[in-house]
C-alpha cells in the first residue's frame, strides 16, 4: 500500500468521525422526543383507567394527544423541530405542519398553551399571508349561532379588523360553514368546520 492509498483512508477516517459527531445530536433529540410520546401515552392511559366514565374529558385527552403526536411524528420525518415558533409585535405564532379539523386544531393549539391565531391588525395580517402559502385555519367562528362571529380569546368582533374575501362570510345557515380560513393572499373564508386544514396557533411572547 503505498503513501497516496494510505492518505486516503486517513481521510476517509476523519470524514466519518466527523459525520458520526454530527449525526449524533439529532439521534439523542429524536430518542429523548420519542420517550416523552412514550411517557405521555402512559400518563393518560393511567389517567382514563383512574377515570370514572368522564368520556368527553377523555376524548378530548385523546384528540390533543394524538395531534400532537400526529404534528411530531410529521416535523421529525421532515427534519423540523416540534417547538419552532416565530415572533411577531411581541407574540409567538406557530404554523402547523399537518392538516386537522378545525376543533382538533383548537385543542392542538391549547395543548401548547396557546389558542387559534386571532387577527388584530393589518400588520398582523400581512406577517400571516407572508408566512403561508395555502389555507390555515384562523380562530374565528360562528359555530354558536350562525352569523354571530366569535373570536377564540373573546376579542370583540363588530369593533377588530376583518379581511373577508368578496362574498364572504356567507349567510345561508344549512351549509353549516362555521368556521373561518385565510388563504395565502390574507383574505377569510367562511367554511366548513369539518375539513382537514393546517392551523396557525398563538401566544404572547415571554
Amino acid at each position: 500500500m503505498d503513501r497516496k492509498d494510505n492518505y486516503s483512508i486517513s481521510k476517509l477516517g476523519i470524514q466519518l468521525q466527523e459525520s458520526a459527531r454530527g449525526n449524533f445530536f439529532p439521534v439523542v433529540i429524536y430518542t429523548l422526543l420519542g420517550l416523552s410520546i412514550l411517557l405521555s401515552v402512559v400518563i393518560l392511559g393511567t389517567a382514563i383507567c383512574l377515570s370514572s366514565g368522564n368520556s368527553a374529558e377523555i376524548s378530548t385527552s385523546l384528540t390533543q394527544l394524538q395531534a400532537n403526536v400526529k404534528q411530531l411524528a410529521h416535523n421529525l420525518s421532515h427534519g423540523r423541530p416540534f417547538n419552532q415558533w416565530r415572533s411577531f409585535n411581541h407574540k409567538l405564532y406557530y404554523f402547523s405542519t399537518i392538516k386537522n379539523y378545525w376543533n382538533e386544531s383548537l385543542n392542538f393549539c391549547a395543548s401548547m398553551n396557546s389558542h387559534l391565531v386571532v387577527i388584530n391588525s393589518a400588520a398582523e395580517e400581512e406577517f400571516i399571508k407572508q408566512n403561508i402559502k395555502c389555507a390555515h385555519w384562523i380562530g374565528l367562528h360562528d359555530t354558536v349561532e350562525e352569523g354571530k362571529w366569535l373570536w377564540v380569546d373573546g376579542t370583540d368582533y363588530a369593533s377588530n379588523v376583518k379581511f373577508w374575501a368578496n362574498g364572504q362570510p356567507l349567510t345561508i345557515t344549512f351549509l353549516g360553514q362555521d368556521c373561518v380560513l385565510v388563504d395565502e393572499s390574507g383574505l377569510w373564508y367562511d367554511w366548513y368546520c369539518r375539513y382537514p386544514y393546517y392551523a396557525i396557533c398563538e401566544k404572547p411572547a415571554v
